[in-house]
C-alpha cells in the first residue's frame, strides 16, 4: 500500500516532460520492515515493486523495471560490489541505492565513491528519511532523463570559450561538410543502401553480444553459473561465442567455469563421493563437450564406481520376461547446482540433491533423514528385476517430461502423475527421491515466473503441485503468502461496485463546462474511482465518454470532491472500486 503523500517538486519536474509517469522502484530485500518502511515512505509518484532476490530484481530490470533499485546488503550472499558493478554496467539509466549497516559500506565504498551507487542509507531507515531518499533519487532519475544531448552541450561550453569565434567557423565549416555528406547519402545508389541495412544488423549483433556478455557477467556473479537452464553464465558466454568465437572474455569465463567443475569433480573422486562427482562432471559436459580431459574424468569416475561396487557373479543366462531399461547416463540429464552448492529460492538457500549416477555407479542415496541428498550414502547389492525395471522406466519418463516443461498438463502424461505412482510404488529406488526435489524445485520456480507475470492461476496450480511433493518448505510458505496477496489485488480491481449500491454522505456536484454549455452539448463521463475506507474517493480513471474529452475533467473533479458511505467487510470499512456515470443535461 502507497503513502499519500505527494512530492511536489518531483511532481513539478517531470510533470513538464513525462505527464502521469510513475516512477519503477526496485527494493531488493528478504526485511520485510525495511520492505514496509520504504512503502511507507514512498509517494503517488513511486510504484514499489519486492525482490526477494537477484534473480527476481534482474528479471523485473529486464521487464522494463529500470527506475531506482534499493539493495539491501543483508540479502545479498554474493559479492555484492560485483554484482551491484554489473547491474550498472548493464542498465545504465538506472538509480542504483544500496542499504545496510555501517560495517557493510565499506564493501560497496569504491562504488559509491566513483557514483556507480548513488546513495547509501544507513539503517535502521524512519519512514521521513526514507522519503528523502526515494525523492533526492527520483530527482536524479529525471535529471539523467532530461539531460541534454552531448553534441549541443559541447557547442554551448566551446562558445563560452575565448577564441569562440574560430571555434564557430570551424563548426559552420564541420555544418557545410555534413550538408555536402547529406546529399552524396541520398544520391547513393540501391547498392550503397544495402550496404548501410547491412551495417545495421552488424550493429544490432553486436549490441547482442554485448547484452549477453553483461548477463552472463551478472549471472554468475548472482549464482547462476549453469542453471537454471535459459538463463545461467555458461549459456549465455556460449550465446556470445556462437556469434563472436573468438570473443576472449567470454572463452575466459567459459574456460573459468570449466576448471571450476574439473576442480569439483576431482574433489569429489578424492572423497569418495559418486553422485556428486556425476553431477559436476554432467555439468563441465554441458559448458564444455570438447574439454580435453572429459574422458580421463569419466574413465576416473567409472573406475570409483566399480571399486564401491563390484560387479555380482555372473548368473545363468535365462530369458529375460521384459528386457531391462535402459541405462540413464549423467550427460543425459538436466544437471542443477551440485550438492556442496546451493541455489536460492525466494531468498532461501536449498540445496539440491545428486543426480542419477552413470551407468556403472549402483550407489543407492538414503535421503530420508537427509533431504540435502549430501552423505547419507550407502552401498546395496543391487539385483536386477522386472519392478526395478519398471520404476526406471517410469523415472526415465518423468525426467523426460521436466526437462520437456510438461509439469502438470496433459493430463495422464505429466512429471507430476508420474511421480505421484513413483513415490507410491517405489519409493525405495535409488533417483526417486532426488527427482522428487529437482521437480518440486522446478514447480516452485515456474509459480515464481507466473506470479511474476501476473498468471496467478497458473501460479497457484504450480505451488499447490510443489507443496504436494514437499510440504512444509518455507520458500513455498512466503510464495503462498505472495500469490495469496497478488489474488486479493486482482479481485480488488475486478469486483466494481454499480452506481444503484453507492450511498453518498457528500453528492456528487458537477459543472457544466463554460464550452460544452455554449455550444449546447450534451453527455456523460464514465468513471471508475476507489471508495477509501474512510469514505473518500481515489484512482480515479474515465472509462468512457460521450463525447470524448469534453466533460471529462469536471466529472474527475466533481467525484474527487464526493464521499460515500465506505463498504463493510465483517463489520470493517474495506476500499471497494466502484463505477459512476455523470450526466450533463442542459435545463429545457
Amino acid at each position: 500500500m502507497q503513502s499519500t503523500r505527494h512530492d511536489a517538486n518531483l511532481g513539478a519536474l517531470h510533470a513538464s516532460t513525462l505527464p502521469g509517469y510513475v516512477l519503477d522502484v526496485i527494493v531488493l530485500t528478504s526485511d520485510g520492515g525495511l520492505l514496509a518502511t520504504l512503502r511507507d515512505a514512498s509517494s503517488p509518484e513511486h510504484a514499489i515493486w519486492h525482490a526477494p532476490s537477484a534473480d527476481a530484481a534482474v528479471d523485473l530490470l529486464i521487464g522494463g523495471r529500470c527506475g531506482i533499485l534499493i539493495a539491501d546488503l543483508g540479502t545479498l550472499r554474493t559479492d555484492a560490489a560485483a554484482l551491484l558493478s554489473r547491474l550498472h554496467a548493464q542498465f545504465p539509466e538506472l538509480v542504483l541505492m544500496a542499504t545496510g549497516r555501517r560495517d557493510e559500506e565499506a564493501g560497496v565504498a569504491s562504488l559509491v565513491g566513483d557514483g556507480r551507487i548513488y546513495r547509501f542509507l544507513h539503517k535502521p531507515i524512519s519512514p521521513a528519511r526514507g522519503n528523502l531518499f526515494l525523492s533526492a533519487a527520483s530527482r536524479r532519475y529525471f535529471e539523467l532523463r532530461n539531460a541534454q544531448p552531448m553534441m549541443m552541450s559541447t557547442v554551448r561550453t566551446m562558445a563560452r570559450q575565448p577564441h569562440a569565434g574560430k571555434m564557430a567557423g570551424a563548426i559552420a565549416a564541420s555544418i557545410l561538410a555534413a550538408g555536402v555528406g547529406l546529399i552524396w547519402f541520398f544520391s547513393r545508389d540501391e547498392v550503397t543502401l544495402q550496404t548501410s541495412s547491412e551495417s545495421a544488423a552488424q550493429n544490432q549483433q553486436a549490441q547482442n553480444v554485448a547484452d549477453w556478455f553483461a548477463a552472463a557477467k551478472i549471472a554468475e556473479a548472482s549464482g547462476r553459473v549453469y542453471e537454471p537452464r535459459g538463463n545461467n553464465a555458461v549459456e549465455y558466454y556460449q550465446a556470445v561465442l556462437k556469434y563472436e568465437p573468438s570473443h576472449a572474455q567470454a572463452l575466459a569465463g567459459l574456460n573459468g567455469i570449466a576448471l571450476a567443475l574439473e576442480e569439483q569433480v576431482n574433489t569429489a573422486i578424492q572423497a569418495r563421493n559418486p553422485p556428486q562427482a556425476a553431477a559436476a562432471l554432467a555439468a563441465l559436459r554441458r559448458a564444455r563437450p570438447d574439454y580435453a580431459r572429459l574422458p580421463e574424468l569419466q574413465s576416473e569416475l567409472i573406475g570409483l564406481s566399480r571399486s564401491m561396487h563390484p560387479s555380482p557373479p555372473a548368473k545363468p543366462a535365462v530369458a529375460p520376461s521384459k528386457a531391462p531399461a535402459p541405462a540413464i547416463l549423467a550427460s543425459e540429464q538436466t544437471i542443477a547446482p551440485m550438492a556442496t552448492q546451493g541455489t536460492s529460492i525466494d531468498g532461501e538457500d536449498l540445496d539440491q540433491p545428486a543426480e542419477i549416477l552413470p551407468e556403472e555407479t549402483q550407489i543407492a542415496v538414503d535421503s530420508s533423514s537427509n533431504p540435502s541428498g549430501e552423505g547419507s550414502l550407502t552401498e546395496t547389492e543391487e539385483v536386477p528385476t522386472a519392478e526395478h525395471s519398471d520404476a526406471l522406466e517410469q523415472l526415465t519418463l518423468a525426467i523426460g517430461l521436466r526437462e520437456r516443461n510438461m509439469l502438470l498438463s496433459p493430463a495422464g502424461n505429466n512429471a507430476l502423475e508420474y511421480m505421484q505412482s513413483l513415490i507410491a510404488q517405489y519409493p525405495d529406488v535409488e533417483g526417486v527421491r532426488t527427482e522428487q526435489q529437482r521437480l518440486a524445485f522446478t514447480l516452485l520456480e515456474n509459480a515464481r515466473t507466473s506470479l511474476t507475470g501476473k498468471q496467478l492461476d497458473d501460479a497457484a496450480a504450480f505451488l499447490a503441485a510443489a507443496e504436494q511433493l514437499m510440504p512444509g518448505m518455507s520458500a513455498a510458505q512466503s510464495l503462498r503468502t505472495q500469490v495469496r496477496q497478488a489474488k486479493e489485488e486482482r479481485d480488488f480491481w475486478q469486483s466494481i461496485a454499480e452506481a444503484g449500491t453507492l450511498k453518498p454522505t457528500r453528492p456528487v456536484q458537477a459543472e457544466y463546462p463554460r464550452e460544452a454549455r455554449v455550444r449546447g452539448a450534451e453527455g456523460w463521463v464514465d468513471v471508475e474511482f476507489t471508495i477509501a475506507p474512510n469514505g473518500s474517493t481515489q484512482d480515479l480513471v474515465v472509462r468512457q465518454a460521450e463525447p470524448k474529452d469534453l466533460f471529462d475533467t469536471s466529472a474527475l473533479e466533481a467525484i474527487q470532491r464526493a464521499r460515500f458511505e465506505p463498504f463493510l467487510k465483517e463489520g470493517r470499512p474495506i476500499r471497494q472500486r466502484a463505477l459512476l456515470r455523470v450526466k450533463y443535461e442542459l435545463e429545457r
